[in-house]
């Protein structure tokens, strides 16, 4: 799952034409407890991959980059 996460948040960062370099503030929202359980359990490691400096509790404001995507089969 958590490699699923990372790629989706990667394509994320390309298609807003983020620099390698530039850092993020990530939010992701889970519907399922099994999929919020994987994500906080590998939350060190999805920020590290995806250079996320702050986790957001709450949804981004407008302007912010998102998409609902499926990991494992679940709405994220």
């Amino acid at each position: 799952m958590a490699r699923e996460t990372v790629r989706h948040v990667q394509e994320l960062r390309k298609s807003a034409r983020l620099q390698m370099e530039e850092r993020i503030e990530l939010h992701l929202a889970a519907e399922t407890a099994a999929l919020r359980d994987a994500l906080d359990v590998h939350r060190e490691y999805i920020a590290a991959e995806t250079l996320a400096v702050a986790w957001s509790q709450t949804p981004l404001e407008a302007g912010a980059q998102s998409a609902i995507v499926k990991v494992d089969g679940q709405p994220l």
